[in-house]
């Protein structure tokens, strides 16, 4: 299996099983071609759907889940013998910065979530690994047009007793990860915001010019300030009493 591969999908069933199901589903889908036959001969298979080509690799040693944050899932964590992961192939290299490339990808990971029968979703990027009907309503939302799926893709970490907040994993979408903090604000009123960054960062792209956005608290404002190369992102959290506090990120 390809270790660096952003997704990964477990399931619960012996590897000659999940080949199987796989071949049926590409068989199926008039949308979708493979340059080999799925067989006990191949440990992966590039697909194409559409335009856009992905390489689909498999395995029965599913890697750990040592260090990953559970999203949705029970308080245990789900029996698995296999994985498939899904990466852009070699033609696509950086795509992923471009949103609707890495858009396409979620949604064919979403795909053979549903078609499938996975038992949980891994996101390597994030070190997140997710209920797999909860990531497949995240990402197919998203495909409908509706908000970034930041659960299921971006996590984050506080420092300095909740004031300063990091994202994990936004980087492969955008080169850039965020830092943030500000106001006195803390905890969860720091994820509000950073979720709605995190959307616009990843549906447009990284922020490549000073810009001010308005913060959810009327009486604030955002001000981004990159950096000149761009994978650090300096955030100001500005109030109308002009108390100025100094957020950086770091790549």
């Amino acid at each position: 299996m390809t270790s660096v591969a952003p997704l990964v999908i477990l399931f619960d069933q012996p590897l000659s099983e999940l080949k199987r199901q796989f071949q049926s589903v590409v068989a199926n889908s008039a949308d979708l071609l493979i340059e080999a036959s799925v067989d006990q001969a191949h440990s992966s298979v590039k697909v194409q759907e559409g335009s856009l080509g992905f390489d689909v690799d498999w395995s029965d040693e599913p890697p750990s889940l040592s260090g990953y944050r559970p999203v949705f899932l029970g308080p245990s964590m789900p029996v698995t013998l296999t994985a498939l992961s899904v990466n852009l192939n070699a033609d696509l290299k950086g795509g992923e910065r471009v949103a609707p490339i890495a858009k396409a990808m979620l949604s064919f990971g979403a795909r053979l979530v549903r078609q499938l029968s996975a038992v949980a979703v891994m996101w390597t990027p994030a070190k997140i690994v997710s209920d797999p009907v909860f990531f497949a309503d995240n990402v197919e939302n998203y495909a409908k047009g509706e908000v970034f799926p930041v659960l299921v893709t971006v996590d984050f970490d506080y420092e300095d007793d909740e004031h300063t907040l990091r994202s994990i994993g936004l980087g492969w979408f955008s080169g850039q990860e965020l830092e943030l903090r500000g106001c006195d604000l803390k905890g969860q009123e720091l994820v509000r915001r950073a979720v709605r960054l995190v959307h616009d960062i990843g549906t447009n792209g990284a922020v490549t010019s000073s810009q001010r956005v308005p913060d959810l608290d009327p009486d604030k404002i955002i001000e981004l300030l990159p950096q000149q190369d761009r994978c650090v992102l300096i955030y100001e959290i500005h109030s109308e009493s002009d108390a100025i506090v100094q957020a950086s990120t770091v790549h």
